[in-house]
């Protein structure tokens, strides 16, 4: 619930599902963050690259689904 008050400013007091919601969110992105830079920092994900994937993500949300053809220029190809 912290990390929703910290990035989202949301008050978990005033909203406890919204802010245990949002919170977990960000916690399961930074504890996944963390393993693969600990695992290899050469191949974690950047900031730009998150952002990226982030947009294309919830792009795809109301929009139809996106293809792994889709990936940006550059990025990792998958398998």
């Amino acid at each position: 619930m912290g990390l929703a008050e910290l990035f989202q400013g949301i008050d978990g007091a005033a909203e406890p599902r919204l802010a245990w919601t949002v919170g977990s969110f960000y916690q399961a992105l930074m504890t996944g963050v963390m393993a693969q830079w600990m695992l290899d920092p050469e191949r974690a994900p950047t900031g730009r690259d998150l952002a990226e994937a982030l947009r294309l993500v919830s792009g795809g949300l109301g929009a139809g689904a996106w293809h792994a053809d889709d990936r940006p220029e550059g990025a990792i190809p998958a398998g």
